[in-house]
Parts: C-alpha cells; sequence; structure tokens
C-alpha cells in the first residue's frame, strides 16, 4: 500500500520540482515551448524535448531540425495522407501560424480493435515551414479524442527566439 501512495505521486511531484528548477518554459532550437502547471520535460536537449503531463499520461514530442523544411507542407500532408488506410486512421488538417511561421497539424486517430471492442490511438503531428516538428500522444481509449484545447493552447503559445 506504501508503494502505491508514493507511485500515485511521483509525477505530480516531478512536476513541481522540473518548476521549481527550470520555470515556466524550455527551449527546443529557436523556440520556447511553455511547460503549463502540471507538465514536466523528461527528456530535454538541445535538439529535441518530450513534455510529460502528471495527470494524464499524455506527451508532447517537440524536435527542432537543423534547417527549415525543404519541402512544401502540402507535399508533406500528401505524402502523410497516401501512408494512411482509411479503415484504421482517420486524418483531419488544420493550420496555425507558430513565431510567425505557418504550421500545419493532422490529428490522427488510430482504431484498433481488441476482442471486439474498437480502442483509439489519438495523436497530433505537426510541421512547420521553419525548425519545428510537434507530435502530441494522447494515449489509449475506447471512444475517439475530440478535446485537444490544451495541446493546442501550449502549441499556440511556442514562440520563436
Amino acid at each position: 500500500m506504501a508503494i502505491y501512495g508514493g507511485d500515485r505521486y511521483r509525477y505530480p511531484i516531478k512536476a513541481i520540482v522540473w518548476h521549481v528548477r527550470h520555470g515556466d518554459s524550455t527551449t527546443v532550437g529557436a523556440y520556447r515551448i511553455p511547460v503549463p502547471r502540471y507538465w514536466f520535460v523528461e527528456q530535454d536537449s538541445f535538439g529535441d524535448a518530450q513534455l510529460m503531463n502528471s495527470r494524464t499520461g499524455e506527451g508532447i514530442l517537440a524536435k527542432s531540425r537543423p534547417w527549415p523544411l525543404t519541402m512544401n507542407l502540402d507535399l508533406w500532408v500528401g505524402l502523410e495522407t497516401r501512408l494512411k488506410d482509411p479503415k484504421f486512421v482517420t486524418l483531419v488538417r488544420r493550420d496555425l501560424r507558430v513565431g510567425g511561421e505557418p504550421l500545419v497539424y493532422l490529428e490522427k486517430d488510430l482504431i484498433m480493435d481488441y476482442k471486439s471492442i474498437a480502442i483509439h490511438g489519438s495523436s497530433v503531428n505537426c510541421m512547420s515551414a521553419g525548425q519545428l516538428e510537434v507530435t502530441f500522444f494522447g494515449g489509449m481509449r475506447d471512444a475517439p479524442r475530440y478535446d485537444y484545447s490544451e495541446f493546442y493552447r501550449i502549441l499556440s503559445s511556442i514562440q520563436k527566439k
């Protein structure tokens, strides 16, 4: 019982400690990414950061490429669309500007069948015309995920240094 009690609070405590040490943001390449109160950065280097939500286990992986995107964002969307199987993956495209750069993101819902129950794996892949790539991992659920509001708040608050 004591092990469960300690484990239950490990990630919320980790988030508090991270914020005390690092503040409310992290840097990925030329971008400043806000880290909300219940989130922490699990892995941080100059090139990437993995943000984890201590309440839900959701994660965001932010990467900085060493050079701007050489292919057109529409070409990237086309490639992503061609690689999906319409029976198992649904895509929704949205556009945003981050740090003055166009950013395209694709909401993905991977549908798997487990013992006649549909399991939904939610993710969002984002690509900027600059050097930023962001992926959101929403976990597995028995229903599609429709509320990406916290992720989009983080995404829209990213600033270019």
